[in-house]
């Protein structure tokens, strides 16, 4: 689903959505970048809903483990849980700029923080369960006389491999943030006399190049 909402934002060409290519304040298509944000926040919850059932299924098994069955009854209830919050959160961005809150440099800045705060929160707890997990593997192996080598090397490339993603996520997100913050300051500071700072395209296309080849 993600790589599918990925794939329609890409093939959809710039100009279609907004006047220019990166974010920039002031002559907005508004009904351009709401759809465009639409498309990348509908996209990055799938994404993130990957991570979030890895970690609920490390949870409820190793509840069940340490027989904890308050907490092991219905993982994908909470779940579901889980994800209603972060889509509640996320929806509220596209929908402040529908209401003309704030314009499309805004947009991006909110996204930044929020896609870096639950990056962030996601790495603790994938390093948490999958440490957890790896030990309970290597218990059960010693306890039954069997090898468990495989299966925790298998845990353990994934868990390298999610928190390599979050870490160029985490890292994009907060110098994209930087950036617009630094612009915000300078777009104040010159007036209504001065012309509107925009992100460099050479800036962006590295962003977005990092940011969506990092998702594969």
């Amino acid at each position: 689903m993600c790589s599918i909402l990925r794939s329609v934002w890409f093939f959809i060409p710039s100009s279609v959505l907004e006047p220019t290519y990166s974010p920039s304040p002031g002559n907005e298509k508004w009904g351009g970048v709401a759809c465009s944000e639409l498309l990348l926040t509908l996209g990055s919850l799938m994404l993130y809903a990957i991570f979030v059932l890895l970690v609920t299924f490390w949870s409820s098994t190793l509840s069940k483990v340490n027989k904890e069955s308050s907490t092991s009854q219905r993982p994908m209830r909470r779940f579901a849980e889980v994800m209603a919050v972060l889509a509640a959160i996320a929806l509220v961005n596209p929908l402040l700029y529908v209401c003309r809150v704030y314009g499309a440099q805004s947009v991006v800045l909110y996204d930044a923080t929020f896609l870096s705060a639950v990056s962030l929160v996601t790495f603790a707890q994938v390093s948490v369960y999958s440490h957890r997990f790896r030990t309970a593997l290597q218990t059960i192996g010693a306890i039954n006389s069997y090898s468990t080598d495989d299966q925790a090397r298998r845990i353990l490339m994934t868990t390298i491999a999610a928190n390599c993603f979050f870490t160029v996520r985490v890292a994009l997100e907060v110098a994209i943030g930087i950036s617009l913050i630094y612009l915000f300051r300078r777009n104040r500071s010159s007036g209504e006399d001065g012309h509107p700072l925009a992100i460099p395209g050479t800036y962006w296309d590295v962003y977005i190049l990092l940011k969506h080849w990092s998702e594969v």
